[in-house]
């Protein structure tokens, strides 16, 4: 993992940011794309469901080989991989629960909008938050282990 990394994360939160601001005209209505519920529902259901399959010297072991300055151990770095490989399938499945979780909400107060748009939104921002914890976690720590691995087969 290039110390770059958290430079290109930065910026892009700011980009993201400022698409949100552009999106809703006020700074105070950029609140509508926070919902703390579904931001821990996300990582928080993954995370706890990755510790059935890994333990928490393993998850730390996955992100500390990620780094370049980490000494280079083969089974360690492939144990990372299946880490973060599964980690991602595990967001996504938290974030078809929250949209599921979402769907029943719906479903359930149909006759009143204002409710159902609460909820339509709910379920929608749940799949915005895995996409973040996907894009800025796992995909870049597997591809820095994997990055790790091809270069020191040589």
């Amino acid at each position: 993992m290039k110390k770059g990394y958290w430079i290109f994360l930065t910026l892009f939160f700011v980009m993201v940011v400022g698409v949100f601001f552009l999106a809703t005209g006020k700074l105070e209505s950029m609140l509508i794309y926070l919902d703390i519920a579904s931001l821990v529902l996300v990582p928080g259901f993954a995370l706890l469901l990755s510790l059935a399959f890994f333990s928490p010297k393993e998850i730390g072991n996955a992100f500390r080989y990620a780094k370049e300055s980490a000494p280079f151990d083969k089974s360690e770095i492939e144990k990372g991989i299946v880490f973060f490989t599964t980690l991602q399938t595990l967001i996504i499945f938290s974030a078809i629960f929250g949209v599921i979780t979402g769907a029943v909400a719906i479903l359930q107060n149909i006759s009143d909008m204002t409710i159902v748009g609460k909820n339509m939104g709910i379920a929608l921002i749940v799949l915005l938050y895995a996409a973040f914890f996907i894009c800025f976690l796992t995909l870049p720590f597997t591809g820095a282990l994997k990055k790790r691995l091809a270069a020191n087969m040589k």
